[in-house]
């Protein structure tokens, strides 16, 4: 009888566990952001509270956009801060958090990802384009984080992690990974990194694509395709982002610019290769 409460009672505790656990998950706040040309729309920002908050994005328009996640600091204004994105790229780091996004969605496409918000002020904007940026022709939403009791929901599920570092990739990836899933993304350098990938043609040594890369930019067509899972991150930020990727093999690149040289990171060694079987 004794033996019989007992696993009673551990599945009884169990329950209540994976109960709570998907209560959480189900509790996270998610801004569902709409983009055409040239219009964003984020919606769901009206009430969100400090935590880990989704963003799902998709691009409806005609045109490649962006996704980009940024706080202001102090007391910068939203008009300061896309005046800043336009400008000096040091300077803006003064005033702005840069937390991540895509820096490319193709038309039809869709980007997912999540970030821990503290109470603060944000802009969430669109800053590609070629000769004027996205934000530049209105593709930019202000919204606020109040202060008060933080949501208790948790971070997505990931199935590995990625290290971003002055200047290096750390990958911690399953051996048999299918490519699929949720990856959590850490900057634990001193500078804003980012993510591109390229997807290799099969057959293509990866080698010396790399050793190009550090050498700086190719300047004929990239041998594959280039992906955008992870736009600037600053120092000491983490994200997390959903990915799909097709088996292959891939360069992982930031093309960022080292704030102290004026090189592009990638010259900085930073550049890495990855399997997905």
């Amino acid at each position: 009888m004794t033996g019989n409460r007992l696993t009673v009672n551990v599945a009884k505790a169990l329950a209540v566990a994976v109960a709570l656990a998907g209560a959480g998950a189900a509790d996270a706040a998610t801004v569902h952001v709409h983009e055409r040309d040239y219009r964003l729309a984020a919606h769901g920002t009206g009430a969100l509270r400090p935590g880990i908050v989704r963003f799902d994005v998709r691009n409806d328009g005609r045109r490649v956009h962006a996704m980009d996640l940024v706080r202001l600091r102090g007391d910068t204004t939203p008009a300061q801060a896309l005046e800043l994105l336009g400008g000096d790229f040091a300077t803006a780091l003064r005033h702005l958090d840069l937390l991540g996004g895509a820096p490319q969605i193709a038309p039809g496409g869709r980007y997912q990802m999540a970030a821990r918000l503290r109470a603060g002020r944000y802009l969430v904007l669109s800053d590609a384009g070629d000769d004027k940026p996205d934000f530049a022709r209105g593709m930019a939403q202000a919204f606020t984080v109040r202060s008060g009791r933080p949501s208790h929901a948790g971070p997505p599920h990931v199935v590995g992690s990625v290290q971003l570092r002055d200047f290096a990739f750390g990958f911690r990836l399953p051996q048999r990974w299918d490519g699929a899933g949720w990856l959590k993304v850490t900057n634990t350098g001193a500078q804003v990194h980012e993510m591109t990938l390229l997807q290799l043609d099969p057959g293509t040594d990866p080698a010396p694509v790399a050793d190009e890369l550090r050498q700086g930019l190719p300047s004929g067509p990239p041998p594959g395709r280039l992906l955008y899972p992870l736009g600037g991150l600053g120092a000491g930020r983490t994200a997390y982002v959903k990915v799909d990727l097709s088996a292959a093999t891939y360069v992982a690149v930031s093309l960022f610019p080292d704030l102290t040289t004026g090189k592009t990171q990638n010259q900085l060694g930073m550049v890495a290769t990855l399997t997905v079987p």
